[in-house]
């Protein structure tokens, strides 16, 4: 049973997005040009192409229609372009109709900052005395739009987003969100814009959670950035999208307090996966694209832009008291097809349109127990469908996606069986014997 469901999203960039609705620059003059059109935006060197004009309204149309709501939004960063307070005023408009359209209360939307929500403007500036840097996150951070405060709830005294050490919490009765603002150190001069996880920084949160034994609540690691690498798709270009300094120690540190999700943003080409430390303990990890960003061509079928909804089911209860309570769950994802509109995203070397987590046990453990359960159906039915599986052996029903499938093409091949995917089920399967 489903008990927390988290909508997410990422990589607005109002200002510079896909759509007409998306951008606070938007005028009657553009309306006259067409869709289409290349457009001036204040700061930039090269102009986009809008390709929507109700970007926002189709999203929220989509949403009633398949009746999909939320208890929490979280916003992993670069909500606007240019940080500029044009966009941040306008994005708090945006978000107030995505989290409206989810049903999400005011009071449970969570917002991480983006190296695209510094304003590099004012930190361009000549300063030789620091003070033009420290202003950078003043559109963000002013009291005008209150976006301050989905990045705080419960914090300790002194943490900010916007100063050191840079980390926030978000918290409730349910969920306990650690965001960390990793475009602390972000400045326009700079040619890589990876962010930045500092070692002091992350030695308070230590001593934080050293001192503070979470309750049993849900916890998840909010970043913009990238805490671990993924494959490059543009031969041409050098990827710098992983955050430097002291990743490794905070994916450790993760593991040690038995953290259950990390989210991040910055790459517009979702991924999910488990990552795992030296003990083993897995945590799944959500890449999560970009909601409206204006898409690559080049890699439109693995990138197109997506929102996500987490559902979180009632916890693992292990029987060896020696392994954590683990989170069970799926991730759901839309892609936005200019034809269609939104639609369950089609399965990409990243991301499916569901990805369960949760169950995490060796393959070969894995191909017995399914083969002997197999084998089980076969002689009594004839067949072995997943609906059948999951409901005998639950568990199973949070195994990751890859690992499935290539356990099922293992078994495939071992037992002489037919492998098919039901039509009103992609994620589902049914084996029967070969002829």
């Amino acid at each position: 049973m489903t008990r927390l469901r988290l909508a997410v999203v990422s990589d607005l960039h109002i200002g510079r997005a896909r759509s007409w609705d998306l951008c606070p620059y938007f005028s009657d003059e553009c309306r006259a040009r067409g869709s289409g059109f290349k457009c001036k935006i204040p700061f930039e060197t090269e102009t986009p192409r809008c390709q929507d004009e109700k970007y926002v309204d189709a999203f929220r149309d989509f949403v009633r229609d398949q009746e999909l709501t939320a208890d929490y939004l979280i916003v992993l960063g670069d909500l606007t372009h240019r940080g500029q307070p044009d966009e941040f005023q306008y994005a708090t408009e945006v978000l107030q109709d995505i989290r409206a359209a989810l049903a999400v209360a005011k009071s449970d939307v969570i917002l991480v900052p983006g190296n695209h929500d510094v304003d590099w403007q004012v930190s361009a500036l000549p300063d030789k005395t620091g003070v033009r840097f420290e202003q950078r996150f003043f559109p963000l951070a002013h009291k005008k739009w209150s976006l301050a405060k989905l990045m705080k709830r419960g914090a300790p005294k002194g943490w900010s987003c916007f100063g050191a050490p840079y980390f926030s919490l978000w918290s409730d009765e349910e969920l306990l969100v650690v965001i960390y603002n990793s475009s602390w150190d972000d400045r326009k001069e700079k040619k890589v814009h990876h962010g930045h996880i500092d070692a002091v920084h992350l030695g308070e949160l230590r001593a934080w959670l050293r001192r503070s034994a979470a309750p049993a609540k849900t916890k998840i690691l909010a970043v913009h950035h990238h805490p671990v690498q993924y494959p490059n798709p543009f031969r041409d270009k050098e990827d710098f999208s992983e955050m430097d300094g002291a990743t490794p120690q905070l994916l450790e540190l993760m593991h040690e307090n038995r953290f259950d999700l990390i989210l991040h943003g910055h790459k517009h080409r979702p991924y999910f996966l488990p990552i795992n430390s030296h003990a083993g303990q897995q945590i799944p990890i959500l890449c999560a694209g970009s909601f409206s960003a204006i898409p690559d061509d080049r890699i439109l079928f693995d990138a197109p832009n997506v929102f996500h909804i987490i559902e979180l089911d009632e916890k693992a209860i292990p029987t060896d008291v020696a392994h954590p309570v683990l989170e069970r769950g799926r991730v759901l994802t839309w892609a936005f097809d200019p034809a269609r509109g939104w639609v369950r995203m089609h399965a990409t070397e990243g991301i499916g349109g569901t990805e369960p987590f949760g169950t995490y046990v060796a393959r070969d453990v894995l191909f017995g127990e399914i083969r002997a359960w197999v084998e089980t159906e076969l002689a009594n039915t004839g067949r072995a469908r997943s609906t059948e599986l999951f409901q005998a052996r639950p568990h199973l029903g949070y195994v990751e996606r890859r690992v499935m499938s290539h356990v099922l093409d293992e078994l495939k091949e071992a037992a002489s069986l037919e492998l098919s995917i039901p039509d009103d089920d992609p994620t589902g399967f049914v084996l029967t014997r070969r002829v």
